[in-house]
């Protein structure tokens, strides 16, 4: 799928890895959002806005299964999005509905692999497979005396190379940069695009970018005129990722390495990460 989209829409011709953990695909997700719809209280109906009862789904954590159970307790119902610390015990409940809040122990964040995973912002589906993707990405990255890592978050990816290297982080989300920035102070900044197309006039060994679905195309021109080493591209959607890669080939940059990972077992969704590098000439 990941190959087959890369040729049709960004005229990409490459080989596709493939990586999974060998470990079970059920009981995965640490993060779901659960919907309320009259006495229903799950999952939406596969494109609906229809609610699915549930009372659990095999794919998600037994933490994050009991959390739904509690919440079918509550005589107040609402949508809300619950994340789970699969080693912990920390549930963070997000939601408009005071009574869904009350019934967890108060909790904003908890950190998890040297990530703090906060209330309300950004997180993998499943804090277990991210893992699988932060060995990737790493893989990808090497070991660069610069990374300026763009759409960074919670700082998920870079945190842990800033002991080692000149880490520069920037996200729209501030909560998310305040909390990566309290164990890396100094190293992550809030801002968007304007901001993104500034730092990509300096020089850097590696620029990371994890950008929305939507992908990254208002710093495509920006990015391919970088003074970079290498891009490492992290994409949840095939279609934008070729659409951004076949705009970063009109710069000379070429994917010299794509790597497809399955962070969602049981659907038709996947991770690529593919580091690029500029044509000699």
């Amino acid at each position: 799928m990941v190959a087959e989209t890369l040729r049709r829409i960004g005229k990409v011709e490459a080989e596709v890895e493939w990586a999974a953990e060998p470990a079970s695909p059920f009981g995965y997700r640490t993060r779901a959002r659960f919907h309320a719809q009259g006495k229903a209280f799950g999952f939406l109906a596969s494109g609906s806005h229809t609610v699915v009862d549930i009372e659990n789904c095999p794919v998600c954590h037994d933490r994050l299964n009991a959390a739904l159970a509690r919440l079918r307790e509550q005589p107040e119902k609402a949508d809300v999005e619950v994340t789970v610390n699969p080693e912990g015990n920390e549930t963070l409940v997000w939601t408009r509905c005071r009574a869904l809040r009350s019934a967890f122990p108060e909790a904003s964040s908890f950190l998890l692999d040297g990530v703090p995973i906060v209330n309300g912002c950004f997180s993998q589906a499943s804090l277990i497979l991210n893992r699988l993707l932060r060995r990737v990405v790493d893989e990808n990255i090497g070991q660069p005396s610069s990374l300026l890592d763009l759409y960074c978050g919670n700082g998920n990816l870079s945190l842990h190379h800033a002991r080692l290297s000149r880490v520069v982080g920037m996200d729209r989300d501030p909560r998310a940069t305040r909390a990566a920035s309290k164990l890396a102070p100094g190293a992550y900044q809030t801002g968007g695009e304007e901001v993104f197309r500034k730092a990509l006039r300096k020089t850097w060994d590696v620029v990371l970018l994890d950008p929305p679905r939507t992908g990254a195309k208002a710093i495509m021109e920006s990015l391919g005129k970088a003074p970079a080493g290498a891009i490492v591209y992290v994409s949840c959607d095939p279609a934008t990722l070729a659409r951004d890669l076949g705009m970063l080939a009109a710069h000379g940059w070429k994917p010299v390495r794509i790597t497809a990972m399955d962070l969602f077992p049981h659907t038709s969704h996947v991770e690529t990460v593919c580091r690029l590098e500029r044509l000699a000439g």
